[in-house]
């Protein structure tokens, strides 16, 4: 994209952008499109891969399922909660470059993991390490699609979230079978590899910089005088600000919590779940690459649904979704055949995909453009204390009662709340915009009057 000074213009003007050829521009947007698929694919694709390496580091080191549920809870936690504590630095700095620093630092902490000798150090360096570098790719990657598709970011945030989906699918069956042939440690190894294609990745969303639209253009009005720098950090502050005092996102972070407290239960422990039935830990993991497969499905029936139907609000979707993946919660608990939890899984993961595509869409619409990067780091919080718990709370279920199956009837309830929640929020926000038409109104008939 071109940059010229307005007209008369000195060094001070601000500089006014010229948008590039159609077909270039189109071009550049699928271009950061993969590189931010990428970004999706391998930090959550690591993490649903870890359930293969849950119940294998059990025997290994001899531990409590509690315990050994820790490498995935924080690795998940800190990638999609700790996103929040570099919002500031991947504005400053920019998507590409968070990008880069955090694929090599996840890279160090997945190769050092194949040479621990206990859990803990597998903790710290899985969960601390590889988690804290790739939580800005992640968070990154999410800023980086709002700003350059400005005109329907709602739409291609949605088609963001298929990257997730892609690698569930793979990193199950990948994993298994770098287990089988080269041990836990050499399946470190081998994983370690993959964030570097988060680098290169990086490399390519960096220099596609100069097309991003970071806020509406009348947001510095009032900051005239103030450096670049100052005029981030005043904005930031008083989007967190804005945010935490909205009722209808309060409500809608407590929504997204509650997802991810029980949400991934199939996802997370139907490995050591179909092992603890007596089958095999083969079979677990072709039902978890399952999941991810039926998840990408789902996750293409979401952005079909945000595209066939643009003016509706995307939160409507979620007040009948929620209740139909309860009951895939509960069908996983009353089948004990194999085929029967297959089948339930699927379902499970077609339905929970529509809903997980949606939410980046949903904090958009509720929060809009400038608020947007703050609003997608408190979602991001909100799924890392879900995930930190979710794994010590299946965990401490299964070694309590020896069964999962408390840990999916919590699923039911907490998603059914979540159909509730999403329904009192899309009537706040209805109430607000009808509210809001009314004070317009009256505004306009005042000023008649006063001509």
């Amino acid at each position: 994209m071109d940059f010229d000074r307005s007209e008369k213009g000195d060094e001070n003007t601000p500089l006014v952008p010229h948008e590039p050829p159609r077909e270039a521009n189109l071009m550049r947007k699928l271009a950061v499109m993969g590189g931010c698929l990428m970004q999706q694919m391998v930090v959550n694709g690591i993490g649903y891969g870890l359930s293969v390496l849950y119940p294998e580091l059990i025997v290994v080191f001899g531990s409590s399922r509690t315990n050994a549920s820790l490498v995935q809870g924080i690795y998940m936690g800190i990638c999609t909660g700790g996103g929040i504590i570099f919002t500031s630095l991947i504005r400053r700095f920019g998507p590409g470059r968070s990008i880069m620093v955090g694929a090599a630092v996840g890279t160090i902490g997945l190769f050092c993991s194949s040479f621990a000798k206990n859990l803990p150090a597998v903790i710290i360096l899985t969960g601390v390490v590889a988690g804290t570098g790739l939580c800005t790719c992640y968070l990154a990657a999410f800023i980086a699609i709002s700003w350059i598709f400005r005109s329907d970011a709602g739409f291609a945030l949605v088609c963001l979230t298929a990257g997730s989906s892609v690698g569930q699918f793979f990193m199950p069956l990948v994993i298994e079978a770098c287990i089988s042939r080269y041990t836990w440690s050499g399946a470190y190894i081998v994983i370690s590899a993959l964030p570097l294609q988060c680098l290169a990745c990086g490399l390519l969303i960096h220099s596609s910089s100069e097309f991003y639209v970071t806020s509406n253009t009348s947001a510095d009005g009032d900051q005239a005088g103030k450096t670049d720098n100052d005029k981030k950090t005043n904005r930031s502050k008083g989007a967190f600000r804005s945010l935490l005092t909205d009722v209808t996102i309060l409500l809608l972070l407590v929504t997204y919590f509650m997802m991810s407290l029980t949400g991934n239960a199939e996802a997370w422990f139907i490995v050591d779940m179909v092992v603890t039935r007596g089958f095999t830990r083969q079979s677990g993991s072709v039902i978890a690459s399952a999941i991810g497969m039926a998840n990408f499905i789902g996750r293409m029936l979401g952005t079909l649904l945000r595209y066939k139907m643009p003016n509706t609000p995307t939160l409507y979707h979620w007040i009948y979704l929620c209740p139909l993946t309860a009951v895939t919660h509960a069908l996983v608990v009353i089948f004990h055949d194999y085929t029967g939890i297959f089948c339930s899984c699927v379902a499970y993961g077609v339905i929970y995909g529509i809903s997980v595509a949606q939410a980046p869409a949903i904090m958009f619409e509720t929060a809009g453009l400038d608020r947007y990067p703050q609003g997608m780091a408190l979602v991001n919080t909100m799924y890392g204390i879900g995930n930190i718990l979710s794994g010590l709370l299946g965990g401490f279920i299964r070694d309590s009662t020896g069964q999962y199956d408390i840990v999916f009837w919590l699923a039911v309830g907490t998603t059914l709340y979540n159909g509730l929640g999403a329904a009192l929020a899309a009537y706040l926000i209805r109430k607000k915009g009808r509210d809001n038409r009314m004070n317009d109104e009256i505004s306009v008939r005042y000023r008649r009057l006063s001509d």
